[in-house]
């Protein structure tokens, strides 16, 4: 519960460094599930 309430907080005090982060996550995930699809 501790960890939610930080990282909530960290969200608000800095949205965009949030925003680039979960920007970067999506992007790694779709070049990662493209691959895959490759391979298979």
């Amino acid at each position: 519960m501790k960890l939610r309430f930080t990282k909530a907080n960290g969200i608000h005090r800095n949205p965009k460094n949030m925003g680039a982060k979960s920007m970067m996550n999506a992007w790694l995930y779709i070049v990662i599930s493209s691959m895959v699809v490759l391979m298979a």
